[in-house]
């Protein structure tokens, strides 16, 4: 797909950190492995198609279908060309960081269809697990996550009545971290690289650590890298849905110190008080 960031234009990689502005414009022979890359990931998803309809399939001829949570999600998310990253993931711009969460909540037919926008992290399955197995909303305080089952089920109690059910407790914000990797003797994922993006594009400093923040009118990603130059990448995502435009030098004192200091917060939770 050619989104607005594909292979994007010299002054937004300029305003990126040290290992996105070594990388120069896709070339035909780098286009061309980002499409094959597409239609591979593509094929490759029918078989999961078809593990799906045979999971499926052999639940209901158990009869324990509606007896079933299916939750269908993934680790992250992937580059074709976005910011000139030709393939592969490990950066903090959305096309990475975000993925897809489906969940078949069996007993709760009128949730099948529901969109929620609520914030649901990977951190939270395994709380939710717990809940749905144990019956019991007292999540262990050894969990970072939160538990987000009430969302499988709609608006009335148990026994038909007009009860509302309690909503997950609702996040602002969250932490993004990644730890570069990168080998002897160039410090990068490949020495030497291909400048045209036909790579697995990391390196030693790019390590990061971001805060993702959701709340009301607020929709913004401010990250702080591990390098030499301390830098910094922030993105109003209401304004700059691609992420081309660092505005970083344009937040105020109080702004950066509020961001900076909930993003030691987060970097330093354990268990329930991360939630």
């Amino acid at each position: 797909p050619r989104t607005a960031n594909w292979n994007a234009s010299s002054p937004s990689i300029q305003q990126k950190h040290w290992l996105i502005r070594q990388l120069a414009p896709i070339d035909d022979a780098t286009e061309k492995l980002i499409d094959t890359t597409y239609e591979h990931r593509l094929e490759a998803l029918l078989s999961v198609d078809d593990h799906i309809d045979k999971i499926v399939g052999l639940l209901e001829e158990l009869g324990e279908l509606e007896n079933t949570i299916i939750m269908y999600t993934s680790d992250h998310g992937f580059q074709l060309g976005q910011h000139r990253l030709s393939v592969d993931k490990r950066h903090l711009y959305e096309h990475d960081i975000k993925v897809p969460f489906i969940v078949y909540s069996g007993k709760s037919p009128s949730a099948r269809s529901r969109i929620s926008n609520e914030i649901v992290l990977n951190i939270d399955i395994a709380p939710t697990i717990y809940e749905l197995a144990t019956g019991s909303k007292n999540i262990p305080e050894s969990m970072d996550g939160t538990s987000f089952a009430s969302l499988f089920f709609d608006n009335r109690d148990d026994n038909g009545g007009n009860g509302i059910r309690q909503r997950i407790q609702p996040r602002q914000d969250f932490l993004i971290s990644y730890h570069g990797e990168g080998y002897l003797p160039c410090g990068m994922a490949e020495c030497p690289p291909d400048q045209h993006g036909g790579w697995m594009p990391d390196a030693w400093n790019n390590t990061y650590h971001c805060i993702r923040t959701i709340f009301r009118e607020a929709n913004s990603i401010y990250c702080r890298f591990e390098d030499d130059e301390d830098f910094v990448e922030y993105y109003d995502l209401n304004d700059d849905p691609w992420q081309l435009s660092n505005k970083n030098k344009e937040l105020s004192v109080w702004e950066r110190e509020a961001l900076e200091t909930r993003l030691a917060e987060l970097r330093t939770c354990r268990g329930s008080t991360c939630r």
